[in-house]
């Protein structure tokens, strides 16, 4: 099941429980990568024209030899408009365009995608590319929360980002509170874990995990943002356990 997240951020709830988090690729990022894929097929193009020139010259070319030719292109391009970008994805997730600009297809469940559903969504750009340019394509992306086209609609996928995991970057805050004294050994997890995790998230992204947690600051927006993170430092620079100390 999807939540529309801010960011192009959506949500999986796993049966076992698990939350995953997807960042869905917007047809800008999806055109860039179908542009490169596209210059990658012209240039076997162009190499294949060279070849059969070199092979087939006006002296030696025939009606057979025509036949060869325009059958040989027949399957060449078949291999490339249709195979090409089916195997990539059901083997690898990506093809050369999509890896380029980080971008893998997946189920809409979060699992690799299927041979099947490879054949399904890359045949359908012939529907998607109608009436020209992939302008019904386009359309349905525009009127769909997961920028899905016709093909992935039919196939159950998903185009997502895959980028690069970030260097790792420690939690830094200046301010650290104390915690309050009704806050148990599970939130205190769950309050570290949001300040590690803040260091690559947006504001707007770390309000909304913030005001989950409301319960426990009292407070929402920004402020509480704010409280959580010192109330992390609180807890990673073992103040808490050094006032216990003392005590």
């Amino acid at each position: 099941m999807y939540q529309r997240k801010l960011d192009t951020t959506y949500i999986i709830n796993t049966p076992e429980g698990i939350e995953i988090e997807l960042s869905v690729a917007g047809p800008v990022a999806r055109a860039l990568a179908w542009a490169t894929d596209f210059a990658i097929r012209a240039l076997v193009y162009v190499g294949i024209i060279f070849a059969t020139q070199a092979f087939f010259t006006t002296d030696n070319i025939d009606n057979n030899s025509t036949a060869l030719i325009v059958g040989l292109y027949s399957i060449i391009a078949f291999f490339l408009e249709w195979i090409y970008p089916t195997l990539f994805e059901a083997f690898t997730g990506t093809t050369p365009g999509k890896k380029l600009l980080r971008l893998r297809v997946i189920q809409d469940n979060g699992t690799p995608v299927t041979l099947p559903s490879s054949i399904i969504r890359n045949f359908l750009r012939a529907v998607d590319f109608l009436p020209v340019f992939y302008a019904t394509g386009l359309v349905t992306m525009a009127n769909n929360s997961a920028f899905k086209r016709l093909g992935d609609l039919a196939a159950g996928t998903l185009v997502v980002h895959h980028p690069s995991p970030p260097a790792a970057t420690a939690f830094t805050h200046t301010e650290a509170l104390p915690l309050p004294a009704t806050i148990n050994a599970e939130e205190r997890i769950a309050i570290v874990r949001f300040a590690e995790r803040s260091i690559s998230l947006s504001l707007d992204r770390q309000i909304e995990l913030a005001d989950l947690l409301t319960s426990l600051t009292g407070q929402s927006g920004e402020p509480a943002v704010n409280t959580l993170k010192a109330w992390s430092h609180w807890i990673m620079s073992g103040q808490e356990y050094a006032e216990t100390k003392s005590v």
